[in-house]
């Protein structure tokens, strides 16, 4: 292997880790659950980085064993020594397999065992994390941004290198170094929604990257099961057992056809890339994926407002001037997320009882046979006394007592609106 691929991967390894330590301070530093998720999936990148670089280190070193062994053969006046001790000349290829055998596997489960791990730690985590303030948020918005366009620039460059010249250990790299400028950017634009208003999209958003660790966790599962039984075609490409396709498919979206060709040419042996089907695919998904999208974004500048119902018109967090309160009918808006709507119920009575939590009707219901109302007894559920000053207690007492005489007065206050 030559020793730019070499570098190239250690150079991928150590943007991973570096790029990933800072992304992960700066989560911290902003209290971002979107950014502490992520760097769940960077610190999985650093981990797959350095087993493939390690690997592709000794893919070097039996290269270079091998050309060894040739010029010792050209040199030897006979090859009855190399033929009868075969194994014993090529200690690198035997590490190599070894290597491949062993560690490789045991990457694959140590991984599986980090996203179980992260996701279920972290799912109630990070609904309790804190906002971050505005000054907090701009910094994050600001460095995250940096790191998008850093992970961009050499994710791409890894990814079409290892395409062109068919370095398939570097293709695990790539696609960890484009998905941590995707989830840098997503992290930024959650910032930024929290810098405006919408500080509850941070928790969504990262539940929402949970769960797509969790698919990336079973996807694993599912690939050490099936590696077993993989049928093993000699002259086939190999791919990585660390190697997420799911991960490949959420860095590189336009190849996402083409990562699912390859899976099934790679798992069955069907030659999906090579039909008229996939070809036209390959040609048209990204304009149809634009076209889907397009159309979702203008459908929510449209908002019906049906009778009994009204609703406050917000823009950038904000009431949207004199169109602040829309009324029954079909309104023209902005597109999410620069306008949002919130309906209420204007023509319905609501009620709530101040001083008591009541109970709830199926409560109600089931103990109105057996209940009686009596003074000694609660009338609700739950009953809240409240402290009221006693003016007989207070004359009575003169100016020498130092505390305020009170009673304990039960109320409930029906308000209706």
């Amino acid at each position: 292997m030559e020793q730019n691929i070499l570098r190239k991967g250690l150079i991928n390894c150590l943007t991973l880790l570096v790029l990933g330590a800072a992304a992960a301070a700066i989560a911290r530093y902003s209290h971002s659950a979107t950014g502490l998720v992520s760097s769940v999936f960077l610190g999985m990148g650093v981990l797959t980085a350095a087993v493939s670089y390690f690997q592709m280190r000794l893919y070097e070193r039996e290269e270079l064993e091998r050309l060894e062994h040739e010029e010792l053969r050209r040199r030897a006046a006979s090859e009855s020594l190399f033929e009868e001790e075969a194994g014993d000349l090529f200690p690198a290829r035997q590490a190599r397999l070894q290597f491949e055998k062993y560690f490789v596997p045991f990457t694959a489960v140590l991984l599986l065992i980090i996203q179980g791990l992260a996701v279920y730690f972290l799912w109630d985590y990070v609904g309790k994390d804190q906002p971050s303030n505005l000054r907090q948020a701009t910094v994050a918005m600001a460095l995250n941004g940096l790191f998008a366009l850093l992970f961009f620039q050499f994710g791409k460059y890894s990814a079409v290198f290892a395409r062109l010249e068919n370095q398939w250990l570097l293709r695990p790299q790539a696609a960890y170094l484009l998905l941590g400028a995707l989830l840098t950017l997503l992290t930024a634009a959650v910032e930024a929604a929290g810098w405006s208003g919408r500080p509850e999209l941070d928790p969504i958003v990262a539940r929402g990257l949970l769960a797509v660790l969790a698919l990336v966790g079973a996807e694993n599962l599912v690939r050490l099961l099936l590696e077993a039984y993989r049928p093993r075609v000699r002259g086939a490409e190999e791919r990585p057992l660390y190697e997420s396709r799911l991960i490949g498919m959420l860095s590189q979206p336009g190849g996402i056809i083409r990562t699912v060709a390859q899976a099934l040419d790679y798992q069955f042996g069907f030659k999906v890339s090579e039909t008229w089907f996939y070809r036209f695919l390959e040609k048209t998904i990204g304009w149809f994926i634009l076209l889907q999208l397009t159309v979702l974004e203008l459908s929510t500048c449209f908002v019906v407002i049906p009778p009994g119902e009204g609703a406050l018109l917000e823009r950038f967090g904000r009431p949207a001037g004199d169109r602040n309160v829309l009324e029954p009918g079909l309104h023209v808006k902005w597109p999410w997320p620069i306008d949002h709507v919130y309906r209420y119920r204007t023509d319905l009575v609501q009620v709530f009882t101040l001083g008591r939590a009541e109970e709830t009707e199926e409560e109600k219901a089931q103990e109105a046979q057996s209940r009686v109302l009596l003074w000694t007894r609660p009338h609700a559920k739950q009953e809240f006394n409240m402290l009221v000053a006693s003016r007989q207690q207070l004359d009575a007492a003169g100016n020498e007592e130092q505390t305020v005489p009170v009673n304990l007065l039960s109320v409930a206050v029906p308000v209706h609106y």
